[in-house]
């Protein structure tokens, strides 16, 4: 898998179905606990898209615990929520170019809130680079 703390741009080619893209969630510097999580959804649209019409990528992600190396005390390992989105066929049928992510979670009490929830990072990047094939 890879270092799911450092994929911002997510790079990949148009049509293609993997790798998956995983996600760890952070809020004010700390990781997002998921257990009271009903559900997760991943959200992609185009970067400044102004046709209401063009389509966006959505759709349910998995969630599991995982142990990651501790920022603080590399000699030591925590234990995260990792999201991962799996591509659908034709979900990456889309003009090359930057498209926003950003994630929904769906609380055991009803509410929802979006990642990432920051001022300097509205949303993560993924790169849609064209497919010579």
């Amino acid at each position: 898998m890879p270092d799911v703390l450092d994929q911002d741009p997510f790079v990949i080619k148009q049509g293609d179905t993997g790798p998956s893209y995983t996600a760890v969630l952070t809020d004010a510097g700390s990781y997002v606990d998921l257990t009271a999580a009903t559900s997760v959804k991943f959200i992609m649209r185009g970067a400044g898209k102004a046709d209401p019409d063009a389509p966006d990528v959505s759709g349910a992600m998995g969630k599991a615990k995982t142990k990651i190396p501790d920022p603080d005390n590399p000699e030591a390992e925590i234990e995260v929520w990792v999201l991962t989105y799996d591509w659908a066929e034709g979900d990456l049928d889309l003009p090359a170019g930057e498209y926003n992510v950003e994630f929904e979670v769906t609380w055991a009490s009803g509410k929802v809130e979006s990642f990432p929830a920051d001022e300097e990072l509205e949303y993560l990047t993924l790169k849609l680079l064209e497919d010579l094939g």
